[in-house]
């Protein structure tokens, strides 16, 4: 019934222009009220799949979802499409879909709400609430064939540690190999977070600090654990797992003093990993009179942070959801022109990893005339294969050309610890950075 409903569905936009989002058929994020398709909207408002009526939404089943899909889809087709306006939709040629294209390959825990601090740029209240418990949904999507196998979870909605059984939700991702991010404001520090962490190369833990100074993690967070935040930091670090520290950027922490106090922070912790961030409110102006900005000063501030991180040799993690395309070329052009030209003046320059990540950042340089000589990758299928001008590598021909030449290398994929050591050892001439761009 499935497939043919699919079929149908194809049939019908066939060699036509629609609007797409990639999150459609893609994510899967339950709200305490509806399950939605995404959480990163630019607009505001957010794709309904299914709303939470009483204990109907035991009964949510892969029909449902694949029903939600079409709906949603075909709203979009018109002016009152819910996603209409986002900057994420966009017009492009129908590709048809199958049942292994449009699985769900992103799930984000946001069933709950109320928080242990209290960031000027979040809703939340200290009051706590847990709405439902979609585990046993997902369990049976995933028994039905809807979850994908390269699934990645992250938990959202309010502070997660704050969950009574947060460690069941933890283990349900560990028992099936999933991938997890635990967003976390790093108040409280959990042995069971801990323990995941060191058990799991693939389970990673991020805490919001927005700040360098105990003052303007008080102006920002609304409350005094500085210290803590950063001793939960330091003692998850200690695992020797996936921790990183979050700069989410505005007016009120945008000074290079507090930025470099920050990277400070990061160093003496020993963080490896910095996600940058900008308020999504002011960037896509939410709300009217807001009492923070991002503007110029925001940019070029998240620009500076960038630099900083890779200086210290971080490995970086852009997020582009929570800024519009110009003011992430903006950026981007500062992060050229101050730092990566003077870097590459008596280098040349290979990106490790012919992926996602990989292209995308090939495609941002090209659009600043920065010349990427090569890619490289272990994947012996795509060795000697090209992207747009640049030749793909192996280990031992890069090696080759750095026994002759200044190489710097920009390693971009997700999990690119193990390739940065195995990298570091075998190229130990060759300068290199990770950096990721979501």
């Amino acid at each position: 019934m499935i497939t043919e409903k699919i079929k149908a569905f194809n049939k019908k936009w066939r060699g036509k222009k629609v609007y797409f989002c990639e999150h459609i058929g893609n994510t899967l994020n339950f709200n305490p009220k509806e399950f939605t398709f995404c959480c990163s909207s630019t607009t505001g408002k957010y794709p309904k799949v299914y709303e939470v009526l009483d204990s109907n939404y035991l009964q949510f089943t892969k029909e449902d979802y694949i029903d939600a899909m079409i709906r949603v889809f075909e709203e979009n087709q018109s002016e009152s499409g819910m996603c209409r306006g986002c900057e994420k939709l966009v017009k492009l040629p129908f590709q048809e879909w199958d049942e292994n294209q449009i699985k769900v390959k992103n799930i984000i825990w946001n069933h709950f709400r109320g928080c242990n601090s209290h960031c000027v740029y979040c809703d939340e209240t200290h009051y706590f609430k847990k709405f439902y418990e979609p585990i046993d949904i997902v369990d049976r999507l995933d028994r039905e064939r809807v979850i994908a196998d390269q699934v990645s979870i992250s938990f959202g909605g309010g502070e997660p540690t704050l969950l009574d059984n947060l460690k069941d939700y933890i283990e349900l991702g560990i028992r099936k190999k999933w991938p997890q991010i635990l967003n976390t404001s790093g108040l409280l520090n959990r042995e069971y977070v801990k323990t995941a962490l060191a058990k799991r190369d693939d389970f990673s833990v991020q805490i919001s600090v927005d700040s360098g100074t105990p003052e303007t993690y008080r102006k920002v967070k609304g409350q005094s654990g500085f210290e803590a935040v950063w001793n939960t930091i330091k003692d998850y670090c200690t695992t020797g797992g996936r921790v990183f520290a979050k700069y989410i950027i505005f007016s009120y922490n945008s000074e290079k003093k507090e930025i470099d106090a920050f990277i400070e922070q990061c160093v003496k912790t020993g963080v490896n990993n910095i996600s940058i961030s900008a308020e999504a409110a002011a960037t896509f102006q939410f709300q009217e009179d807001l009492p923070w900005t991002y503007g110029e000063a925001e940019m070029k501030a998240t620009a500076y942070l960038l630099e900083k991180a890779l200086q210290t040799n971080h490995a970086v993690f852009l997020y582009r959801g929570n800024l519009s395309s110009e003011n992430f070329q903006y950026i981007f052009k500062h992060f050229v022109n101050d730092y990566l030209k003077k870097w590459l003046e008596e280098r040349k320059l290979c990106i490790w990893g012919m992926g996602e990540y990989g292209k995308r950042l090939y495609d941002l340089f090209d659009q600043f005339n920065i010349k990427v000589h090569w890619f490289g990758d272990g994947n012996i299928e795509k060795q000697k294969t090209k992207y747009r001008n640049s030749q793909c590598l192996s280990l031992r021909e890069l090696q080759k050309k750095s026994s002759n030449e200044k190489i710097c290398i920009f390693l971009s994929m997700s999990y690119y610890e193990k390739v940065y050591v195995h990298l570091s050892k075998e190229l130990s001439d060759a300068d290199i950075r990770v950096l990721n761009i979501l």
